[in-house]
């Protein structure tokens, strides 16, 4: 099948950064040893549940997610997925509620890996779908369910990163039709190529086109039919074959 307008040339995907691209829970064990000259397990490492209370975790967060960012983890497969998704059109931006020397501190971290991410926002206390529909993003990854719930409503497909500091979050009720659970990188890869199908067959069978200023009424005939839709991917996907 030719290449035309049913087939989008980037797609922007947003990317939460602490707990899905950079993994703090280490970097805060070891510098509230150093600092505090305590140990403490990655459950204590949270402002309601650190042995020295609020107003210490608060002082040792300001070094830890400055100062000591190269002492996060990077995800084991995020430099490939991303790298992976790059190489097929794929663009992201991180949205972050981190600002100021924290922001500087995950532009320093993103650029010390080399990962293909660009666009860097704060959300400046602001729920994360004004930035995200500006952006006309498509998809949004995080490991904070509400924080994924105030994005229920925008044209964003939602996937919500499983890990071990999140497991009392439950995707109950309707929500699991509207957010995905993912358990790591790779599915969340999976996801967005089956995004980037869906919404090539959408354009295709509709004769929109795949750019971003179509994302919403793209999105909008997904939600409204979703069978219909389901099938136009099955039939796309037997066309190219």
């Amino acid at each position: 099948m030719a290449k035309s307008s049913h087939i989008a040339q980037n797609i922007i995907v947003s990317l939460d950064f602490d707990g899905c691209i950079g993994i703090g829970e280490p970097a805060k064990v070891k510098w509230a040893k150093i600092y505090h000259g305590i140990d403490v397990k990655a459950d204590q490492i949270v402002k309601d549940t650190y042995p020295l209370g609020a107003a210490k975790y608060k002082e040792l967060m300001l070094k830890v997610t400055t100062e000591h960012i190269m002492d996060y983890e990077l995800d084991s497969q995020v430099r490939d997925v991303l790298n992976n998704l790059y190489k097929e059109g794929f663009r992201f931006a991180v949205v972050t509620s981190r600002s100021g020397p924290e922001l500087d501190a995950a532009m320093r971290f993103v650029e010390g890996f080399k990962l293909p991410i660009s666009y860097f926002h704060a959300v400046d206390n602001k729920p994360k779908d004004v930035i995200c529909t500006k952006l006309r993003a498509r998809a949004m990854i995080d490991d904070s369910l509400f924080k994924l719930v105030e994005l229920l409503n925008t044209p964003l497909t939602l996937f919500f990163l499983r890990r071990e500091w999140n497991t009392h979050e439950k995707v109950t009720g309707d929500l699991k039709d509207q957010i995905h659970v993912i358990k790591d990188w790779r599915e969340f890869q999976l996801g967005l190529l089956e995004l980037r199908d869906l919404h090539e067959a959408v354009c295709y069978y509709n004769a929109l086109e795949n750019n971003f200023t179509q994302v919403k009424k793209i999105t909008d005939f997904i939600k409204q039919n979703p069978a219909k839709a389901s099938q136009m991917l099955k039939d796309y996907r037997r066309l190219a074959a």
